[in-house]
């Protein structure tokens, strides 16, 4: 299963995006309309009850704040990285 963001242009997403990219993931945007209070329906609050956005959903990994996904997508991705280079080595 992708990464799912929980995006809006004029939340602090942009920068998720640009990271979500950076270390080369699939994953999909889910656009939320922070105009209209979309933040504030259930299936957002069901995964961050403080209804904000950037929120990212990985399998059954939530991670919020954009601070901490951009952590996590570095860790993830260096995981990986780090996995690859013990399989070239082994």
């Amino acid at each position: 299963m992708a990464i799912v963001l929980y995006h809006h242009p004029f939340s602090r997403a942009a920068n998720t995006v640009w990271m979500l990219e950076e270390v080369g993931v699939e994953y999909e945007l889910k656009f939320v309309d922070i105009m209209a209070g979309d933040q504030k329906k259930e299936d957002v609050t069901k995964l961050n009850p403080m209804g904000k956005l950037p929120l990212l959903v990985d399998g059954a990994t939530v991670v919020t704040e954009s601070a901490a996904i951009g952590l996590y997508l570095a860790v993830m991705s260096l995981s990986c990285a780090m996995s690859q280079q013990v399989n070239r080595i082994v």
